[in-house]
């Protein structure tokens, strides 16, 4: 969500983990995320949202936040429509750019796991031009 809000083209944008600013069906029903209208409060003490909770316009099924929360994840939407590239669209756009320089960055908290480092290194092979950079916030330095 913040970078297409800093002016990244989202459908250049590859987002493993999904984007806060979206919501998708939670049962799902559908393969759509929607932008999220309102942000809603929060409570501390009791750990509530505060405002009406978004439902899915095709089922009125609560929503929920377009965050995959484990690799597991099975209701996450994988590829929804609009959101940008998935890893294999990626490598199809990739591959339609004669030699392209790619710098994949990694900003988190904590380590990606197997999954998403596995996930993001299939989009981007055999690429010439190719960097990493992992930004770990809040890391010890090695």
């Amino acid at each position: 969500g913040r970078w297409s809000q800093a002016g990244w083209p989202a459908r250049r944008l590859l987002e493993l983990r999904g984007n806060a600013r979206r919501f998708q069906c939670s049962e799902p029903c559908c393969g759509e995320t929607w932008e999220a209208e309102e942000e809603l409060g929060f409570t501390v003490v009791e750990g509530r949202a505060v405002g009406l909770l978004p439902s899915c316009r095709y089922c009125s099924e609560v929503a929920r936040p377009w965050v995959r929360l484990a690799r597991w994840d099975e209701a996450f939407l994988d590829d929804p429509s609009g959101c940008g590239e998935t890893s294999s669209s990626m490598g199809a756009w990739l591959g339609r750019i004669s030699d392209p320089v790619v710098v994949q960055l990694e900003l988190s908290e904590n380590a990606l796991d197997e999954g998403y480092r596995d996930m993001l290194e299939d989009a981007v092979k055999g690429l010439t031009h190719f960097r990493h950079v992992r930004v770990i916030l809040g890391a010890d330095p090695e």
